[in-house]
């Protein structure tokens, strides 16, 4: 079987929807199907969503300390 030469990009619908479906806690990385690179733009996408919602939290946290 010929690997698949889909390539996914993060503003496409089937990565967004995973990406909600995950980040909501209904669905793990493992859920989404081994297509083209589906499954690593989703992660990256779950990543960096992660990873802003951190640093936002962190400085809200900083900015409550400092007042």
């Amino acid at each position: 079987m010929r690997p698949s030469r889909l390539r996914f990009k993060p503003t496409d619908f089937l990565v967004r929807l995973h990406v909600e479906r995950i980040i909501g806690g209904g669905r793990t990385i493992e859920d989404v199907p081994n297509i083209g690179n589906l499954r690593e733009v989703v992660q990256q996408e779950v990543n960096r969503i992660l990873k802003e919602a951190e640093e936002k939290k962190k400085q809200e946290e900083a900015a409550a300390a400092a007042a």
